[in-house]
Protein backbone atom coordinates (compact mmCIF):
# COMPACT_ATOMS: atom_id res chain seq x y z
CA UNK A 1 0.00 0.00 0.00
CA UNK A 2 1.17 3.47 -0.78
CA UNK A 3 -1.00 5.04 1.86
CA UNK A 4 -1.81 3.38 5.10
CA UNK A 5 -4.54 4.47 7.48
CA UNK A 6 -3.48 7.13 9.96
CA UNK A 7 -1.76 5.80 13.02
CA UNK A 8 -0.89 7.51 16.23
CA UNK A 9 2.64 6.73 17.19
CA UNK A 10 3.74 7.21 20.78
CA UNK A 11 6.21 10.03 21.27
CA UNK A 12 9.73 9.02 22.02
CA UNK A 13 11.20 10.35 25.25
CA UNK A 14 13.34 12.78 23.26
CA UNK A 15 10.38 14.13 21.26
CA UNK A 16 8.26 14.37 24.41
CA UNK A 17 11.02 16.42 26.08
CA UNK A 18 11.19 18.78 23.08
CA UNK A 19 7.42 19.19 23.07
CA UNK A 20 7.35 19.83 26.83
CA UNK A 21 10.16 22.39 26.54
CA UNK A 22 8.37 24.24 23.71
CA UNK A 23 5.06 24.24 25.60
CA UNK A 24 6.75 25.54 28.74
CA UNK A 25 8.46 28.31 26.73
CA UNK A 26 5.14 29.31 25.16
CA UNK A 27 3.56 29.43 28.60
CA UNK A 28 6.37 31.66 29.87
CA UNK A 29 5.97 34.02 26.91
CA UNK A 30 2.25 34.32 27.56
CA UNK A 31 2.81 34.80 31.28
CA UNK A 32 5.58 37.37 30.69
CA UNK A 33 3.42 39.34 28.26
CA UNK A 34 0.19 39.10 30.23
CA UNK A 35 0.45 42.78 31.19
CA UNK A 36 0.68 43.69 27.48
CA UNK A 37 -2.16 41.58 26.15
CA UNK A 38 -4.43 41.56 29.17
CA UNK A 39 -5.56 38.89 31.55
CA UNK A 40 -8.14 37.60 29.08
CA UNK A 41 -5.56 36.19 26.67
CA UNK A 42 -6.37 32.68 25.60
CA UNK A 43 -3.89 30.41 23.91
CA UNK A 44 -6.45 29.24 21.33
CA UNK A 45 -8.53 32.39 20.93
CA UNK A 46 -6.09 35.26 21.39
CA UNK A 47 -7.05 38.46 23.14
CA UNK A 48 -10.71 38.50 24.09
CA UNK A 49 -11.09 42.23 24.74
CA UNK A 50 -9.05 45.38 25.33
CA UNK A 51 -9.43 47.47 28.42
CA UNK A 52 -10.14 51.19 28.02
CA UNK A 53 -6.52 52.01 28.92
CA UNK A 54 -5.21 49.55 26.32
CA UNK A 55 -7.56 50.93 23.66
CA UNK A 56 -6.41 54.50 24.41
CA UNK A 57 -2.77 53.40 24.30
CA UNK A 58 -3.34 51.77 20.92
CA UNK A 59 -5.10 54.89 19.63
CA UNK A 60 -2.21 57.08 20.82
CA UNK A 61 0.34 54.78 19.18
CA UNK A 62 -1.53 54.80 15.88
CA UNK A 63 -1.83 58.60 16.02
CA UNK A 64 1.92 58.89 16.57
CA UNK A 65 2.64 56.57 13.64
CA UNK A 66 0.26 58.50 11.37
CA UNK A 67 1.94 61.80 12.31
CA UNK A 68 5.34 60.30 11.48
CA UNK A 69 4.08 59.02 8.11
CA UNK A 70 2.69 62.47 7.26
CA UNK A 71 6.02 64.08 8.20
CA UNK A 72 7.89 61.63 5.95
CA UNK A 73 5.46 62.30 3.09
CA UNK A 74 6.00 66.04 3.54
CA UNK A 75 9.79 65.57 3.50
CA UNK A 76 9.58 63.49 0.33
CA UNK A 77 7.05 65.76 -1.36
CA UNK A 78 4.57 62.92 -1.66
CA UNK A 79 0.94 63.70 -1.06
CA UNK A 80 -2.52 62.63 -2.06
CA UNK A 81 -3.95 66.10 -1.61
CA UNK A 82 -3.90 66.89 -5.34
CA UNK A 83 -3.17 70.57 -4.69
CA UNK A 84 -0.17 70.64 -7.00
CA UNK A 85 -0.33 68.31 -9.98
CA UNK A 86 3.43 68.61 -10.50
CA UNK A 87 4.38 67.83 -6.90
CA UNK A 88 5.36 64.28 -7.84
CA UNK A 89 6.80 65.05 -11.27
CA UNK A 90 9.92 62.88 -11.57
CA UNK A 91 13.39 64.33 -11.73
CA UNK A 92 15.02 63.13 -14.92
CA UNK A 93 18.79 63.12 -15.33
CA UNK A 94 20.91 62.58 -18.45
CA UNK A 95 21.09 58.91 -17.39
CA UNK A 96 17.35 58.52 -18.11
CA UNK A 97 17.39 57.33 -21.70
CA UNK A 98 13.90 55.93 -22.23
CA UNK A 99 11.37 57.44 -24.58
CA UNK A 100 9.13 58.12 -21.59
CA UNK A 101 11.82 60.30 -20.01
CA UNK A 102 12.28 62.18 -23.27
CA UNK A 103 8.59 62.79 -23.95
CA UNK A 104 6.96 63.15 -20.53
CA UNK A 105 6.74 66.90 -20.18
CA UNK A 106 5.35 68.64 -17.10
CA UNK A 107 2.29 69.56 -19.14
CA UNK A 108 1.55 65.97 -20.16
CA UNK A 109 2.24 64.76 -16.61
CA UNK A 110 -0.19 67.33 -15.16
CA UNK A 111 -2.82 66.25 -17.68
CA UNK A 112 -2.48 62.52 -16.96
CA UNK A 113 -1.57 62.38 -13.26
CA UNK A 114 -5.16 62.23 -12.00
CA UNK A 115 -6.27 59.52 -14.42
CA UNK A 116 -6.80 55.94 -13.32
CA UNK A 117 -7.72 52.85 -15.22
CA UNK A 118 -10.82 50.96 -14.04
CA UNK A 119 -8.36 48.58 -12.34
CA UNK A 120 -6.84 51.46 -10.36
CA UNK A 121 -3.56 51.77 -12.29
CA UNK A 122 -2.13 55.30 -12.23
CA UNK A 123 0.43 57.21 -14.27
CA UNK A 124 2.84 57.28 -11.33
CA UNK A 125 2.75 53.49 -11.14
CA UNK A 126 3.16 53.21 -14.90
CA UNK A 127 6.32 55.34 -15.03
CA UNK A 128 7.88 54.06 -11.80
CA UNK A 129 10.08 51.50 -13.58
CA UNK A 130 11.46 54.11 -15.94
CA UNK A 131 12.16 56.51 -13.08
CA UNK A 132 13.85 53.89 -10.88
CA UNK A 133 15.98 52.30 -13.61
CA UNK A 134 17.31 55.12 -15.78
CA UNK A 135 19.85 52.92 -17.57
CA UNK A 136 17.19 50.64 -19.02
CA UNK A 137 15.15 51.39 -22.08
CA UNK A 138 11.92 50.55 -20.24
CA UNK A 139 10.22 53.81 -19.47
CA UNK A 140 6.59 52.98 -18.90
CA UNK A 141 4.64 49.83 -18.20
CA UNK A 142 1.01 48.94 -18.80
CA UNK A 143 -0.65 47.68 -15.64
CA UNK A 144 -3.72 46.44 -17.46
CA UNK A 145 -5.36 46.50 -20.87
CA UNK A 146 -6.99 49.88 -20.27
CA UNK A 147 -3.59 51.52 -19.65
CA UNK A 148 -2.98 51.86 -23.37
CA UNK A 149 -6.09 53.95 -23.87
CA UNK A 150 -5.96 55.84 -20.55
CA UNK A 151 -2.37 57.04 -20.99
CA UNK A 152 -2.21 57.18 -24.78
CA UNK A 153 -0.94 60.78 -24.78
CA UNK A 154 2.42 59.62 -23.53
Amino acid sequence: LLFSPPHFYPLSAKMFARFATAAAAAGRVIADNKHRIGAGALLAGGVTALSAAQAQSTKDTLSTILARVKAIEADLGVSDSGKDALANYPLFTPKHRSLMAKHLTPEIYAKLVDRKTPGGYTLDRAIQTGVDTPHLGVGITAGDEESYETFKEI
